[in-house]
């Protein structure tokens, strides 16, 4: 059980603020299993049409990255929602708007429970075959971490307390043909889909996907003149 590191949160908290912007609002976790996630909201404003959730805990303890690679050892991630998302009141209660704030915090505690580590390009889905999808008003069903493209690029890495080096990744939720399409093709194939197709780091729950739109494109017959 843990009560959380309140250095840490406070780093966190001046961090986001500095680069992000103000925090609206804490998810303060009352019961910890083996790190203790916040989530940190920060509203969208007329500059920044988009809310922003981070989170701060999953840096508590160092991931277990491979011996002898020189990998981030601590980390933190966020989401990026469309503006007017609901984040307060009954209306979080509906899965349908929860899921990404469930996502984060199982994200933070999964390096921790599986003794592994996180890092930029890494996907996560069910082992066991296709996940099912996050929330019924979405098809999609697995996650791929980036470094956040929205946001400042000092945003992306903290010196906290105690000489850790935080990194900040991007969650960005994906279908299960594009998870093929990166596990088949690479990380590079599946981000220049998605920038072809104008896919930020803001989860739509509806946007398209890309691995079908290039399906479509390299199954197209040449014609010749």
């Amino acid at each position: 059980m843990s009560s959380g590191d309140a250095a840490l949160i406070k780093a966190v908290s001046r961090h986001v603020s500095r680069w992000v912007g103000p925090i609206a609002l804490v998810f303060h976790e009352h019961k910890s299993e083996i790190v203790h996630v916040d989530l940190h909201w920060i509203a969208s404003t007329q500059d920044r049409p988009f809310e922003v959730l981070v989170t701060s805990g999953m840096s508590e303890r160092p991931m277990a990255t491979p011996e002898g690679e020189e990998v981030p050892k601590y980390a933190e991630v966020l989401a990026i929602l469309p503006a007017g998302w609901p984040l307060y009141g009954p209306a979080l209660e509906d899965k349908r708007n929860y899921w990404p704030l469930q996502m984060l915090k199982d994200l933070a505690r999964f390096p921790h429970l599986r003794k592994t580590w996180l890092g930029c390009g890494h996907t996560l889905a069910d082992s066991e075959g296709p996940s099912p999808p996050f929330a019924p008003n979405t098809r999609l069903n697995s996650l791929i971490l980036l470094h956040p493209r929205m946001l400042p690029e000092r945003f992306a890495t903290l010196r906290a307390p105690g000489g850790r080096e935080i990194n900040f990744l991007a969650a960005i939720p994906l279908y299960q043909e594009e998870l093929e399409l990166k596990l088949s093709e690479g990380t590079a194939a599946l981000v220049d889909a998605m920038v072809e197709h104008g896919i930020t780091d803001c989860i739509d729950p509806h946007r398209t996907n890309v691995a079908l739109c290039n399906w479509r494109d390299r199954a197209r017959p040449l014609h010749s003149e």
